[in-house]
């Protein structure tokens, strides 16, 4: 019943539950994690040796000369900067066209496609594919969020980092619920949710080793944002929630049969939901050199 955040009858609850629900996720997914992190160090160019936590941030202070743990041949980040260069160079723009249509229907596909252009020209769509596909060929998904900005359209590169789905209920189908970690400034959360000013000054920033082992300055929080799909077409289980600590700062139904992420895998597993990148598929020969 913990792990089924969505049915908790209060809001302190259902903090609770989300909490406990992301942090048995993290504790059983530590092949996942590490996984990333060796994608991460085989593409920027450095050795694999730490592969996690506050060693894996550290490594490069490890020893005195930087240069001694790069790899002699970058394999990895040759093939992939190579594919991103010859496949995600041109820039793609839907356009709307009509079927025999007349000539009003055909100014209003028009001006759709004038709008749409519009869109992609002010989020800088094309720069933010090149990354998401990127991003899939070193960790195998890329990812990108679509969300409401205040009445209008927010577009935001996501890390694969950032989610977490149950790998258990992915072996061969689609995930029903999906958590999103991410740290935010303390003023930013408290500019976005202002009445809850308050429990937000009052909230501990993230310890040591959720900053991955490094010294920061700024004044951070860790936000959690978790959805639940509906169970069917007449159920109204679904559940959009957002919270920070203990407190729960949005909540909402949640009526899509789907998450509001555009994520891209650069191939397809056999088993599991995640897509492999380039950089796992290249990690053998890359040792091999």
């Amino acid at each position: 019943t913990q792990f089924k955040w969505w049915k908790s009858e209060s809001d302190e609850d259902l903090a609770s539950n989300i909490q406990g629900t992301i942090k048995f996720l993290e504790t059983h997914q530590g092949s996942r994690s590490e996984q990333l992190n060796i994608n991460t160090r085989l593409y920027g160019n450095v050795s694999i040796a730490y592969m996690s936590g506050a060693a894996f941030a550290r490594a490069n202070s490890a020893t005195p000369n930087p240069l001694t743990q790069r790899i002699s041949f970058n394999l990895v980040s040759s093939v992939i900067d190579t594919l991103v260069a010859k496949i995600a160079k041109n820039k793609v723009i839907p356009t709307f066209v009509t079927n025999g249509g007349d000539w009003s229907m055909q100014r209003k596909a028009e001006k759709l496609s004038k709008f749409l252009d519009g869109q992609f020209y002010e989020h800088n769509i094309h720069k933010k594919v090149v990354m998401m596909f990127r991003d899939s060929a070193i960790w195998g998904p890329g990812i990108i969020q679509v969300y409401d900005d205040e009445s209008k359209v927010g577009i935001e590169r996501v890390l694969p980092h950032e989610l977490l789905v149950d790998l258990v209920e992915t072996k061969v189908t689609k995930p029903t619920t999906m958590h999103r970690i991410k740290m935010l400034d303390r003023g930013t959360v408290k500019e976005l949710f202002p009445d809850y000013a308050e429990e937000l000054d009052a909230m501990s920033p993230p310890n040591y080793q959720d900053v991955g082992g490094q010294g920061t300055v700024s004044d951070l929080l860790t936000v959690t944002e978790s959805w639940k799909l509906p169970s069917g077409r007449n159920s109204n289980d679904g559940l959009h929630v957002i919270c920070a600590g203990s407190c729960v700062l949005f909540k909402e139904e949640w009526d899509k049969d789907y998450f509001p992420f555009v994520i891209f895998n650069y191939n397809e597993r056999p088993i599991g939901w995640w897509g492999q990148g380039a950089a796992e598929r290249l990690q053998n020969l890359q040792g091999e050199i």
